[in-house]
């Protein structure tokens, strides 16, 4: 696993593992797996909307943010950031990207970048 992140009523837990190119989602209780999403690219970081209805996914490889339900766990948007996205912040319907670069505790430079992704 790569990165993992809560929604906010704390009751899923969305973990990336791009070494298989899939994100699982668990239950944040007992930890079992209630889905496996198979997305390629790469999957690094995940972001979930503040108000939990999405969960934001960095596609390294692909140069791609993928946008899924987090109600239904189904992809409904994408886009093309650029080369090598390493994670995302959410605001409002703002997804800003930050490039392939460590950053302390993943905080990104100007909060959280200057390229973003509409959704």
């Amino acid at each position: 696993m790569h990165h993992l992140a809560f929604t906010p009523d704390g009751r899923q837990a969305w973990l990336t593992d791009h070494q298989d190119d899939r994100v699982l989602v668990a239950d944040a209780r007992d930890l079992r797996v209630l889905a496996s999403l198979r997305i390629g690219g790469a999957p690094h970081h995940v972001t979930i909307t503040p108000d939990g209805r999405r969960a934001i996914i960095a596609n390294h490889d692909d140069g791609t943010l993928l946008i899924f339900a987090v109600a239904t766990r189904r992809q409904v948007a994408s886009g093309r950031v650029g080369a090598g996205p390493h994670g995302a912040c959410a605001r409002r319907r703002r997804a800003p990207v930050t490039p392939d670069q460590p950053r302390p505790l993943g905080i990104p430079r100007r909060a959280c970048g200057a390229r973003s992704f509409s959704f």
